[in-house]
């Protein structure tokens, strides 16, 4: 083969590779998770963590993506379930 054609397969190559990474259907993507799986999420966590921990992380009243009544608001874990600690939300 000739060098061209060579650098012409290998610049097709990248580029479909690159593209299968970018558009990949089977890639899990993050994205507003319904607020009925938000509180179960919420309770599992805060439930396996006040098990090994004495209080919830920081991250408890961090405000995550959630879908409401068909839209997406701003809630955390702390929001949805009305507490702020192991013992207020009954995890002990």
């Amino acid at each position: 083969m000739e060098k061209n054609t060579l650098i012409a397969l290998g610049i097709v190559f990248v580029v479909v590779f690159v593209l299968l990474v970018l558009f990949n259907p089977f890639i899990p993507r993050a994205g507003p998770v319904d607020i009925k799986n938000f509180r179960l999420l919420c309770q599992e966590f805060g439930k396996k963590t006040c098990d090994t921990e004495a209080k919830l992380p920081d991250y408890w009243e961090k405000s995550s993506e959630v879908i409401e009544n068909g839209k997406s608001v701003k809630k955390s874990c702390a929001d949805v379930l009305k507490c702020k600690s192991c013992n207020e939300c009954g995890f002990w």
